[in-house]
């Protein structure tokens, strides 16, 4: 059985809802999970969505048709997650793992997760470096879909003109990640 993990926990940001497994897979040994990476399937502020993104989960295509749903724990995501938010230390083995969206959106999250911490780039500037030119909009809207908030860090993302444009998680939250890896950078 394929086996997703889920929990939540208190942050500096609110309580974040997380989904995980272990990298090695269902069928990787207890010896091969602790050496893999750990996959993140969801990260977000809000249980409302981490209850839809579990239903959307449950038809996709390409997803397991037999999981089970297990409330564990990751120490190591809740240690890195909170490191990150009291300091802005880079969030590092763990990945993000798409059981849904489309092509497109998952082509925008990967691309997303090249921009280095400290900086921002524009909705335009990120659709052309993900091969889609003229769909800055497009771009934008994935971002909004974007089910693992800070390990893909589309708060770095903002309008053409500077303006912070939106955030599934709220400005507020956008623009306190922005801060935080800015004040990194400026201690370098």
């Amino acid at each position: 059985m394929y086996v997703i993990y889920q929990s939540d926990f208190k942050t500096a940001i609110g309580r974040l809802y997380y989904l995980w497994r272990n990298g090695a897979g269902a069928s990787g040994t207890e010896e091969g999970a602790a050496l893999a990476k750990i996959k993140i399937i969801y990260l977000g502020t809000n249980q409302e969505s981490l209850i839809a993104y579990l239903k959307k989960i449950k038809g996709a295509p390409g997803h397991p048709e037999n999981y089970g749903i297990v409330r564990r724990k990751s120490p190591e995501i809740e240690r890195k997650i909170n490191l990150y938010l009291e300091n802005g230390r880079l969030v590092t083995g763990i990945e993000p793992e798409f059981l849904s969206g489309s092509k497109f959106e998952k082509k925008i999250w990967d691309t997303a997760c090249g921009i280095p911490s400290g900086t921002t780039i524009s909705y335009g500037r990120l659709a052309g470096m993900a091969g889609f030119p003229s769909a800055a909009r497009a771009a934008g809207s994935a971002l909004g879909r974007n089910p693992v908030i800070i390990i893909v860090p589309c708060h770095r993302v903002i309008r053409n003109d500077g303006s912070m444009g939106g955030f599934s998680s709220g400005k507020a939250i956008k623009e306190k990640l922005l801060r935080i890896e800015a004040a990194v950078k400026m201690n370098i």
